[in-house]
């Protein structure tokens, strides 16, 4: 099965599970603007899907502010039902951001590391610097998304992450010294760190975690977009979510009838 496919699973495929609870408050729209910004999303009664409202994406769409709490070592289904606002076509996504237990947001690039490039630093950076010196960078690479994390923990565990100790621009140029490795940055690194502190490269993405995406959508009838989330699905340190759904690529879509509940 692609994976194109495997993101567009029927209800019936998925564990079935006895009143299972919806996580989301206010996935319906019946409670108004209730856990949505009024700059992402309108609240409308034309034809929804249930009930007597559903959303409208605003530019790109929605990001919820209710924080949901999760258990990672569960397994979860996401859907939503979503119909085209217009007769453009557009690219339709649904998942979540994941948010650490102080509720703060957990990006991509806070927890993608490169493995094997674990090192330190040679001498003291400052916050200002836009070259650093570590002591190996075998497997460093010059690329427009890869950070430089810093404090890192190099014994496997990985207790750094989320690491958001993570440099403003990307290594552009690495020469090596005589008993160094200089790396230079795009912009000045950000922060202060002593000789000797444990760093890695990290890579950017996605900013949220798309668990369904249909592309060239346009459909003047409800469709149900639905995926498991799984354990892996979830960043390390995940402790609740954001629900997200996007309208990418200038059509605008009504949604309605969110839901994200605990299948087994």
């Amino acid at each position: 099965m692609s994976k194109v496919k495997a993101l567009f699973l029927t209800v019936s495929m998925f564990p079935f599970v006895m009143n299972a609870q919806n996580l989301v408050n206010n996935g319906d729209a019946e409670a108004g603007y209730e856990d949505w910004s009024s700059a992402q999303v309108q609240v409308v009664t034309e034809n929804p899907h249930s009930g007597k409202k559903c959303f409208k994406s605003v530019l790109n769409g929605g990001l919820g502010e209710e924080a949901i709490p999760v258990d990672v070592a569960k397994t979860y289904k996401i859907s939503a039902w979503v119909k085209s606002a217009d007769d453009k076509k557009t690219t339709v996504l649904l998942g979540f951001q994941p948010l650490d237990a102080n509720k703060k947001p957990i990006e991509f690039g806070h927890v993608n590391f490169v493995p094997g490039t674990e090192t330190e630093l040679t001498e003291a950076c400052t916050g200002k610097d836009t070259v650093i010196k570590i002591k190996d960078g075998s497997k460093w690479k010059v690329f427009h998304l890869n950070r430089v994390a810093f404090d890192v923990d190099d014994t496997g565990e990985l207790d750094d992450l989320p690491n958001r100790n993570i440099s403003k621009g990307a290594p552009i140029k690495i020469e090596k010294k005589d008993a160094f490795l200089e790396v230079t940055l795009s912009t000045p690194c950000g922060m202060d760190y002593p000789a000797g502190t444990k760093v890695r490269i990290h890579s950017h993405g996605d900013t949220y975690k798309y668990m369904a995406i249909k592309k060239q959508f346009n459909s003047t009838e409800w469709q149900e977009l639905s995926a498991q989330v799984q354990v892996n699905d979830f960043y390390k340190g995940t402790k609740f979510i954001k629900i997200v759904v996007l309208a990418l690529g200038g059509g605008n879509i009504f949604f309605d009838d969110i839901q994200f509940e605990e299948v087994k």
